[in-house]
C-alpha cells in the first residue's frame, strides 16, 4: 500500500520550498529595481534612456522599465512571449532564457508575480508599425480629446504655463496652456494626468509630486503611439502607483 502520509509530507515540503524560492526571486528583483531607479535618477544619460524606453513601452510602470533597463541594457520594445505572439512575432529559442524579469499582477488579482519580457531584437516575425501623430491634424485633435478623457479631475484653460500643463493638487484641477503646440501639450498633459491619478483626489496619503515625478515624466514620452481618430490613443494610464511592486520605490 502506498505511503500516503509520506507522499503528502513530501509534497508539503516541496511546495514550501517552491514558495520560498519564488519569494526570494521577488525580493532579488525588487532590490534590482530599486538600485536601477536610483541610478536612473542620478545619471542624466540613464534618465534620458529611461524616458526613451518608457515612451516606447507606455503600458509598463516606471519600476518595470527600470528592471528591463537593468537586465536588457540595449532594449527598445519589450513584451511578454505571449504578447509577441499576438503581434505576429516569436521569441527565438536561444533567447528564451535571456529575458528580463518584471512584476505583473497575478491572475487572481492578488499580489504580483515575476514574468519574463523580451526585447524585439530577441524575436523574429511580422514587422511592427507605429503610426506617427503630427501637429495640426484631425488625428492629433482626436488623440488630445481622448487623452483628456483620462483626467480624473476638472480640466481648465490657462496661459503661460512653463511646461504646457500643470496638475494643482490643492485645487485638484488640471490646467492646460491653450497656446501650447499639440505634441508638447500632449506630452505635458499625459504627465500631469499621471500626477492627478497618483494623487487619487487626495485619497493617496503617500502622494508627493516629487515622489511621483519619475513615473509621471515617463508618461510624457508616449509619442509616437498607435492611434486612430475612432479609437483614440492606446494609453495605459491606470491607477497603478509608483509605490506598488511594479513601480519605482
Amino acid at each position: 500500500m502506498a505511503n500516503l502520509g509520506k507522499i503528502i509530507s513530501d509534497k508539503s515540503t516541496a511546495d514550501a520550498k517552491w514558495r520560498e524560492e519564488r519569494q526570494a526571486d521577488k525580493e532579488t528583483a525588487a532590490a534590482l529595481r530599486d538600485a536601477s531607479v536610483i541610478q536612473i535618477t542620478k545619471d542624466p544619460e540613464k534618465f534620458a534612456r529611461y524616458l526613451e524606453l518608457q515612451g516606447d513601452n507606455p503600458s509598463y510602470s516606471s519600476g518595470n522599465i527600470a528592471l528591463a533597463m537593468a537586465q536588457l541594457p540595449e532594449a527598445t520594445v519589450v513584451h511578454t512571449r505571449g504578447h509577441w505572439k499576438d503581434l505576429g512575432r516569436f521569441v527565438l529559442d536561444p533567447e528564451l532564457k535571456n529575458g528580463a524579469s518584471i512584476f505583473t499582477r497575478s491572475a487572481t488579482g492578488r499580489g504580483y508575480n515575476l514574468t519574463s519580457v523580451y526585447d524585439i531584437a530577441q524575436t523574429q516575425g511580422r514587422e511592427l508599425r507605429t503610426p506617427q501623430l503630427k501637429d495640426d491634424t484631425e488625428a492629433m485633435e482626436a488623440a488630445l480629446a481622448a487623452l483628456l478623457n483620462f483626467s480624473p479631475v476638472q480640466v481648465v484653460a490657462a496661459e503661460n504655463l512653463p511646461s504646457g500643463a500643470y496638475y494643482d493638487p490643492r485645487q485638484m484641477t488640471l490646467a492646460i496652456d491653450t497656446a501650447c503646440p499639440d505634441s508638447q501639450a500632449f506630452a505635458a498633459i499625459a504627465a500631469e494626468i499621471a500626477q492627478a491619478r497618483f494623487h487619487d483626489r487626495g485619497r493617496n496619503p503617500a502622494y508627493s509630486r516629487e515622489g511621483c515625478e519619475l513615473s509621471a515624466q515617463g508618461r510624457r514620452n508616449t509619442l509616437p503611439f498607435p492611434c486612430s481618430p475612432a479609437s483614440g490613443p492606446a494609453l495605459h494610464l491606470d491607477k497603478e502607483s509608483p509605490q506598488d511592486n511594479g513601480g519605482a520605490a
